[in-house]
């Protein structure tokens, strides 16, 4: 049985597997950083540590909003780092076996940043590979950004 925190964006439904995830908190102020990809949103502080927030929005080709009050923030480890992920609403901890999964490249290619597909009697779910969110070029701007000059992996 695997696990994922399932999660909302655009009233689609979406996955984080349980092993990433360290916390979610409450939206906070995101402080913008200069030269950063642009599927970062900007940074926030996690416990002391600097965290680059994604934009989850603009990699899975959905509108563009601004950060509400009501939004909850995912801080997994991934890529060498924490992340964290700004989504709309935490649906709750999805289980699923293997009949229930369909694994993304059977169903269609170039979409590397998704592991697959979850079914459940509530639908579907696409469950997000957070290690693979950041494009080489991206994970190489973001560590410039932030000061760093070693890849993460």
């Amino acid at each position: 049985m695997k696990l994922a925190v399932a999660f909302s964006l655009a009233e689609q439904r979406f996955a984080l597997p349980v092993q990433w995830v360290e916390q979610v908190v409450r939206a906070v102020a995101v402080t913008p950083l200069p030269k950063a990809p642009p599927v970062v949103r900007g940074i926030i502080d996690f416990r002391g540590e600097v965290v680059p927030v994604m934009d989850i929005r603009q990699r899975l080709d959905l509108p563009s909003r601004p950060m509400a009050l009501s939004d909850q923030i995912i801080i997994a480890r991934a890529s060498g780092r924490h992340i964290a992920f700004c989504v709309e609403a935490i649906i709750g901890v999805v289980e699923w076996d293997g009949a229930d999964f369909v694994a993304t490249n059977t169903i269609v290619s170039g979409v590397e940043f998704l592991d697959g597909v979850v079914r459940n009697q509530e639908g579907m779910i696409l469950v997000y590979d957070p290690d693979a969110f950041f494009l080489p070029a991206e994970q190489l701007m973001l560590d410039q950004a932030m000061g760093q000059d070693h890849v993460h992996g």
